[in-house]
């Protein structure tokens, strides 16, 4: 079963036509033809007109995505027999990385004036090559230009903001320089501190700006906020800006605790393939919900349980020279309309990662990096999350150990993949958390 941004929506009509985009995405898509397709580099330039006619119309329709699609290098292989957006397989990482490679290597983005997005936080080694995804210049730039003008209609960054931005300035990562295009362009003050800043230069820019909001990943604000709070520093910060991983509750506890003020938490959400897409402002903070940018991004939520809760794919409808198709996010949720603040909008209940993999301190981990050391060593094994005093804690439930294998071993090979401390705890597989219609073993149970 599939759901889109309406649950009423069927999957027959949703590539039928450009009227259900403009009923359920809130505007009307113009439908713009893609050009005819041209050989070699040329595919990976805008249309012949000169300028994407993304930068002129602001988006499109599903349909127009999946017609440039059709005709990229990306996608010919995969789409060769497919004949409408709703017949499109999902895409995932794995489809796209040895395709933008093996462009790369042909030299075919020359002259094209990319934007090359890092995807960071996947655990294992993958070449250099394969960790960034292709955008169109200008339609970045208008992409950016439009979800930041609803951050400041939803009050998350205006001209009264200023922002310690404190987003990793890594060398081959964005985000620094992401969310302060963001916030600039809403109207905010933006202070650019980077990840790396040593805390005394924080702290000294807090005061001496009189910084009012924090912008960063959950573990860093967690680490500045015990600082200020260690160091007995009033603050006029009333504003928490994150992304990257989820803020539970007991890590908004602790800061809002450590900083000494009730705190707003607002959160951007998106990925280095997708662009940021949806956003949740102070009328959402404390929930779930997250409201969907419809003007950037058709998204659908496919192999739904009981609850109506299943995997995230995404079509941007602003990336149409290297389009993005139904791509997997690797997160599960909730489509939904809800009226928040007088206006109906579509809300992204957001429920986590895939059960193949979860957040730890900002970084996503794979199962599979479990399964190397487990997965020959015993029957089954569960992987719980839960916080203390804010920090990601996580215990490795196995049932079944063959025989020889002793738990001390396993933990310390454990400890040695991922990279971070874990317990494990040697259990009956009847006390492993199951579904509750399936009886299948849930992978991954976050308590955050």
């Amino acid at each position: 079963m599939l759901y889109s941004p309406s649950s009423t929506l069927s999957q027959t009509s949703l590539a039928s036509s450009t009227s259900a985009n403009k009923s359920e995405l809130g505007s009307e898509l113009p439908i713009i033809s893609a050009s005819p397709q041209e050989p070699s580099a040329s595919l990976f330039r805008a249309p012949s007109m000169g300028v994407s006619p993304a930068v002129e119309s602001g988006t499109h329709s599903v349909d127009d995505i999946f017609t440039r699609a059709k005709s990229h290098p990306f996608y010919q292989e995969l789409l060769a027999d497919t004949g409408a957006f709703v017949d499109c397989p999902p895409t995932g990482k794995n489809d796209l990385r040895p395709r933008i490679a093996e462009g790369l290597k042909k030299g075919l983005f020359k002259g094209a004036s990319v934007y090359w997005s890092p995807s960071g936080g996947s655990t294992g080694e993958v070449p250099l090559a394969q960790r960034f995804f292709p955008c169109d210049v200008a339609e970045n730039k208008a992409m950016r230009a439009a979800l930041a003008e609803k951050l400041r209609a939803w009050g998350m960054f205006n001209k009264e903001t200023t922002c310690l931005n404190i987003f990793p300035s890594a060398p081959f990562y964005q985000s620094l320089s992401l969310v302060n295009d963001l916030g600039e362009r809403a109207g905010a003050t933006m202070i650019p501190a980077g990840g790396s800043a040593s805390v005394d230069d924080m702290i000294d820019a807090i005061v001496a700006f009189g910084i009012n909001t924090i912008a960063g990943m959950p573990g860093q604000v967690i680490e500045l906020a015990g600082e200020i709070n260690r160091r007995g520093i009033k603050t006029d910060i009333r504003v928490v800006v994150t992304a990257c991983s989820k803020l539970h509750a007991g890590q908004m506890q602790k800061i809002e605790e450590d900083v000494g003020n009730t705190l707003i938490f607002n959160e951007l959400y998106g990925s280095a393939e997708t662009g940021v897409w949806a956003f949740k402002p102070s009328a959402l903070s404390g929930t779930r919900d997250l409201i969907v940018d419809t003007d950037i991004a058709y998204p659908e939520v496919v192999d739904v349980d009981e609850d109506g809760v299943g995997d995230i794919l995404l079509t941007n409808l602003m990336r149409y020279t290297h389009p993005v198709l139904r791509y997997e996010t690797g997160d599960r949720g909730r489509i939904h309309r809800e009226t928040v603040g007088g206006s109906t909008v579509t809300c992204l209940e957001f429920h986590g990662r895939h059960q193949r993999s979860f957040q730890y301190s900002g970084d996503t981990v794979e199962l599979e990096e479990f399964d190397k050391v487990l997965g020959n060593r015993v029957g089954e094994y569960q992987v719980t999350i839960w916080q203390e005093d804010g920090r990601d804690c996580v215990c490795v439930d196995v049932a079944n150990p063959a025989s020889g294998q002793d738990a001390s071993r396993l933990q310390e090979a454990l400890e040695d993949a991922v990279g971070f401390e874990v317990e494990l705890r040697v259990m009956h597989s009847n006390n492993l958390v199951r579904d509750r219609l399936s009886r299948k073993l849930k992978a991954v149970v976050d308590l955050r």
